[in-house]
């Protein structure tokens, strides 16, 4: 651990750490292997493979290419599912309820509006996707800076990177009953391994980083539920 000797108010940077032992895999995850397997679902079901067998060989190979758009893609593909859920539940609700609640002045809900609820549900999970990338990455890097993990060569482009991939096993391990409270508590951590590891940093500050953001959540909606009570 080294500390600035510029900026004494700046956190300790991590020493570095060195690749793991053995041949360095310079080709790109699955998901980006064209080369290896040109077939798309091939490649989706490789994610899969390489995630249960060897978690560690696909956080090494994320920093092996660049752009967002294949975690974008990737993540919101995993999404669907989830979006498809929403559509058919949402729809249907609001036919339901557009057919049996009457408006204010007598008349019912036109059908086809509430038949939109659906749509508009799929649409904001695609929104979460997306604001879960270019607004949770960044926050993700800035608490992996808070706790001093960063390193200058591996800039906030492949922490995004590792968000986006870890929101599409994230996003359709929350369509899974039972599964979903599990992915919610431990996922953090196996993002916090990952970026430990594409950053060269010890595995516990990325987790630290990781669980941070949910440690401030938590923090707030308790000072909000103190205010509310307080104010009763």
């Amino acid at each position: 651990m080294a500390l600035d000797p510029e900026n004494p108010f700046a956190p300790p940077r991590a020493t570095f750490q060195e690749a793991p032992p053995g041949r360095v895999d310079e080709r790109p995850v699955p998901f980006e292997d064209h080369a290896t397997e040109p077939r798309f679902w091939a490649r989706v079901g490789a994610m899969f493979q390489t995630l249960f067998t060897r978690p560690a060989d696909l956080a090494d190979r994320i920093p092996n290419t660049r752009g967002l758009s294949a975690p974008l893609r990737f993540a919101l593909l995993l999404a669907s599912p989830l979006m498809a859920l929403y559509l058919a539940l949402g729809s249907a609700a609001g036919l339901v309820v557009g057919l049996a609640a009457p408006t204010a002045q007598g008349d019912a809900v036109p059908a086809w509006f509430m038949a939109f609820i659906g749509p508009f549900y799929a649409l904001m999970m695609a929104l979460v996707v997306v604001l879960g990338l270019f607004l949770g990455g960044p926050l993700l890097h800035g608490c992996l800076w808070m706790w001093g993990g960063l390193r200058a060569t591996r800039g906030l482009e492949q922490t995004l990177r590792v968000m986006g991939y870890y929101l599409a096993f994230h996003m359709l391990g929350s369509c899974i009953p039972l599964l979903n409270f599990a992915v919610m508590l431990a996922g953090p951590a196996f993002l916090g391994m990952a970026l430990a590891r594409i950053h060269r940093t010890e595995t516990w500050r990325g987790i630290c980083a990781a669980y941070t953001p949910l440690l401030l959540c938590c923090c707030f909606y308790g000072a909000v539920l103190i205010a509310a009570l307080a104010l009763k």
